[in-house]
């Protein structure tokens, strides 16, 4: 333990003379420990301060200290004619500071500042002593010699020529090709972004738009096929480039208050957030690669357009052109293509073999590539001016710079801990001897600095480590960085002890994000076990793979990965995880038994251990009710499933699961409930980043309005949806959308109740894109040619559709299913088979009772329809009973049926349709749902021809 003494002799007296000064020096004295983490204890006539040995930078710590004491004596001077004494110890008990303190204050000079000889040799980068043979002993505590004066940390961050050779060079190359886009290529450590720099600095040019591609090309991340895994770079760069000069420059001026710019403004911030929060991941989602390319397509604009207010010069520099992959290339074209001809371009890059292969992907924007030749054997820096607290501040920032941007370090010491005013002058110092070139970047510029350093550190190595992963789980607990594998490996290199929660947080959200390679990766090079433990390796292994094929998987990949029995874990955790992902597999498989024997399993361990949310279990359990016809049970299970996500702050989850609570709301037929949840659905999913949630919602929102009969605001969301649909999109998105598309455009042209020939399905712009063999676009079509009066045609489709009717289903839950736009509604409770035989069922009956004149044949349309009202449906599982009844008059009345059963069908839908309504809490809402929707209101009709209403 470190401990600095401050002694006043004579204190009493100052007291009553020079009270005020007294005040100012020793409350002043007693800030600047406190802000140096220092434990301070005070006594009669001694100031006494402990501060931890292993704290980064101790020893700049103690000179800014007895800097900040001889001050306070000089400003509220003249102090005693008895003298004052600063004693830096180790280990001295409270009790006899003030004795030792007497003893060196009685020595010659009466003044001064000592240091036992055991910290002396920490300090003589800082301190000039005494000789050490004039040293004294003061009783058991040790010997101590007098520092004679301190050597100021400079403050000026004028650096050493020397170590930046090529500075002038690359300023008057800039100049001579004014107006010119350059890369300079060449060793590293010679200076070049540092010439780029001094160039911006020296004329009349904005703050520069910097972007930093870090990774070296060596460590770039492989795929299986050789490949680099796309992305990592791009986002640490573009997340990046927004520094507090350029955040600075954006929002002073005239226009900074001004509506449009301010709007502009907040959404590059949420963007800018959105993208810094992903920063740690290997691997960049398309989603988050479409956010980047908005964020910096709008930055670009945004500081083209400020530059030309102040009458400035906008200027991008590129770092690292070897470490930006294709993506990022991509990225960069996209916004720079706009303003290409108001931006100068420079670049830099460590020198290709093979300069054609470079230039041909970077020559849509560099017009010239300068090489810089230099002798990098040549020292550069003189490393006998490093100080040990150099060293080990330089190779903090050296880890830090890995996941953080060097504007954050001052912010980052701060929050743990640690006084930044001392960071800055360390700041000043590294770049006055060339360590650094540049503060907002303080990467070291020294050739194996990272080998150099460990071998100067030794076990202060360790201190850092620690230091570093306290920033990182900081930033990470507070929600400002994202969990990912990255980060588990980065921890388990800086040796830190990573929980179970930290580990299963971190792969569910590479899963979610489908930023999974760098974990299939370590698991087929067997390094998965090392990064994440050997103990829980074989059980994390398994929760990655299983709710990675729930996520991302066809149903082979789900059955494959729960093939074999689960591998047994100390980790409550990881258990109720596991059992949790079997829950999914058993509802997705409809073996609704053991998936409820499960999820009770679960919650008892839950209610023990407190673990996990309950709020995931909750909403599978309601699942579950819903299969086996229980929705009242549904509808107060996902009630709570809610309530839990809420409360926990799981936003995610919170999305899911209204999502779900919309779904069966509309099962049920509560519609205007269901609306309100698919919005809060729709708004969370966004929030969190969940942005194929967003669009099922979306899509879901589109039906609920198709439902109450609103057509062109349904078809109105379908076309936004597909037009905006996240990445990745795939075929079954684009299928299910159109085919809805299809619908709406068909229902906005029927004005009545009575079939319209003129709107026919194949007309111009009504027909959309889905895939001709989709049974959702199949079924559809059945319905406009029925209604259309082209029963040949309904009568083909529906049974093309019964002939194609898949004979398994799996039930997705942990993912958006796009297999249908009926997916995780009406299928919840009912199998592919039943449901799409139904809908089948319904327009082949209906169309071969108009079409054929054999009265068997009407007969037996009379008995398909009648079979499907008498079906083996859970009452309220199907969202369209009504119809069937509807259909089924309708069938009567073409086969000639008595008038009594002809009644009874019509009377049976009408009540069917009318209980449906009263479950909508809206009363205008229900008035619009029984008169507006095409099918609704023709049922309504018919009702009144019956004289039912």
């Amino acid at each position: 333990m470190i401990q600095v003494l401050f002694f006043l002799r004579f204190r009493t007296q100052l007291q009553r003379t020079r009270s005020e000064q007294l005040t100012n020096v020793e409350r002043g004295f007693v800030k600047a420990l406190e802000a140096a983490n220092g434990t301070v204890h005070i006594k009669a006539r001694c100031i006494t301060a402990s501060f931890d040995e292993k704290s980064l930078g101790i020893w700049l710590d103690i000179i800014s200290i007895l800097e900040t004491g001889l001050n306070l004596l000089k400003r509220n001077c003249p102090i005693p004619t008895g003298g004052y004494v600063f004693v830096l110890c180790k280990d001295v008990p409270v009790f006899e500071s003030e004795d030792v303190c007497r003893a060196l204050a009685s020595q010659h000079g009466k003044s001064g500042m000592w240091c036992d000889l055991e910290m002396k040799k920490a300090l003589n980068s800082y301190c000039v002593f005494e000789n050490d043979k004039f040293a004294i002993r003061t009783g058991s505590t040790g010997s101590y010699v007098q520092i004679k004066g301190i050597e100021a940390i400079s403050h000026s961050v004028r650096k050493a020529a020397s170590a930046f050779p090529l500075s002038d060079k690359i300023v008057r190359l800039i100049k001579q090709d004014a107006g010119k886009n350059i890369v300079f290529s060449g060793p590293d450590f010679i200076g070049k972004r540092e010439g780029i720099y001094r160039f911006c600095a020296l004329e009349s040019v904005a703050p520069p738009l910097i972007l930093r591609f870090r990774r070296d090309a060596g460590d770039a991340v492989l795929n299986s096929n050789g490949s680099a895994i796309n992305g990592g770079a791009a986002i640490a760069a573009f997340a990046d480039v927004i520094n507090p000069k350029i955040h600075t420059f954006l929002t002073t001026g005239n226009d900074a208050g001004a509506g449009d710019w301010q709007k502009r403004l907040e959404i590059l911030d949420a963007l800018e957030k959105i993208i810094f929060r992903e920063r740690l991941r290997a691997e960049c989602s398309p989603a988050l690669a479409g956010t980047i390319r908005r964020f910096f397509r709008l930055l670009v604009d945004m500081y083209v357009a400020k530059t030309k207010k102040k009458k400035a010069h906008p200027v991008i520099v590129v770092e690292n052109l070897h470490n930006a992959d294709a993506l990022a290339r991509d990225i960069f074209f996209d916004g720079y293509s706009e303003v290409k001809f108001d931006v100068a371009v420079y670049g830099t890059c460590i020198e290709k073999k093979d300069k054609s292969v470079f230039l041909n992907k970077w020559d849509v924007v560099f017009s010239k590539n300068i090489v810089l030749d230099y002798n990098t054997d040549t020292p550069l820096i003189n490393l006998r001016e490093m100080s040990g607290d150099l060293w080990e501040l330089a190779y903090t920032f050296n880890l830090l710079r890995n996941f953080f941007p060097g504007h954050l370090f001052l912010r980052l010491f701060e929050e743990t801990g640690r006084n930044p005013s001392i960071l800055v002058r360390i700041f000043a110092q590294l770049a006055r001897i060339g360590v650094i070139d540049c503060i907002d970047d303080p990467i070291p510029r020294i050739p194996n600095f990272t080998i150099l350093a460990e071998r100067f550190l030794r076990d202060r190595k360790a201190v850092i480590y620690d230091f570093v992963k306290t920033c990182l789980l900081q930033v990470v607990s507070n929600g400002k960085i994202s969990a990912c594998f990255n980060l588990i490996e980065a921890l388990a290199g800086l040796r830190a002890e990573i929980s179970d929660a930290l580990l299963w947080n971190a792969m569910r959200s590479d899963i979610f994000n489908g930023t999974t390679q760098k974990i299939h990766l370590s698991i087929a090079q067997n390094r998965f076990y090392a990064i994440v433990g050997k103990e829980r390796g074989p059980a994390a292994r398994r929760l990655f793979l299983a709710f990675n094929a729930l996520i991302h998987g066809d149903k082979k990949d789900v059955q494959d990965a729960f093939a074999t029995p689960a591998p047994d874990t100390t980790s409550a955790l990881y258990q109720m995880e596991l059992l949790i992902n079997c829950a999914c597999y058993y509802v997705g498989s409809r073996q609704q038994a053991q998936a409820f024997d499960i999820l009770k399993k679960v919650l008892r361990m839950n209610h023990d251990q407190r673990k996990t949310s309950p709020a995931k279990v909750f909403r599978l359990i309601a699942l579950e009710k819903l299969q086996v016809g229980m929705q009242s049970e549904a509808v107060e299970y996902i009630t709570i499933a809610v309530e839990h996500a809420e409360k926990q702050g799981a936003i995610d989850e919170l999305a899911i699961c209204s999502y779900y609570a919309a779904n069966i709301h509309y099962l049920i037929g509560d519609l205007s409930k269901s609306e309100r949840l698919v919005r809060a659905a729709e708004h969370n999913a966004v929030i969190s980043g969940c942005d194929n949630w967003a669009d099922r919602a979306r899509f879901l929102r589109g039906r609920l309005l198709f439902e109450f009969g609103f057509y062109q605001d349904a078809l109105h969301v379908f076309e936004k949806t597909i037009e905006n649909l996240s990445e990745p999109v795939t075929d079954a998105m684009k299928n299910t959308i159109n085919a809805w598309i299809f619908r709406a455009k068909f229902f906005s042209s029927l004005s009545d109740a009575e079939p319209n020939a003129a709107a026919l399905p194949d007309a111009p712009g009504v027909n959309g894109g889905a895939d001709p063999s989709n049974l959702e676009f199949l079924l559809f079509k059945a319905e406009a040619a029925y209604l259309s009066g082209d029963y040949k045609k309904a009568l083909e489709l529906s049974e093309t559709i019964t002939m194609s009717i898949p004979s398994e289903d799996f039930l997705w839950t942990e993912r958006p299913d796009w297999s249908s736009g009926f997916a995780q509604a009406e299928l919840l409770s009912m199998c592919e088979r039943d449901f799409w035989g139904r809908k089948a069922s319904i327009f082949h009956s209906l169309a071969l009772s108009k079409i054929s004149e054999n009265a068997d044949d009407k007969q037996q349309a009379v008995k398909d329809i009648d079979w499907l009202t008498r079906g083996e449906v859970p009452p309220g599982a199907d969202t369209c009973d009504f119809f069937y009844f509807y259909a089924l008059y309708r069938v009567l009345r073409e086969s000639g049926a008595s008038l009594i059963n002809i009644n009874t069908a019509v009377g049976t839908a009408f009540r069917r349709l009318q209980q449906r309504s009263l479950k909508i809490d809206d009363t205008e809402a229900r008035r619009g749902f029984l008169n507006r929707p095409y099918w609704n209101k023709a049922l309504i009709q018919t009702a009144k021809e019956y004289m039912l209403v």
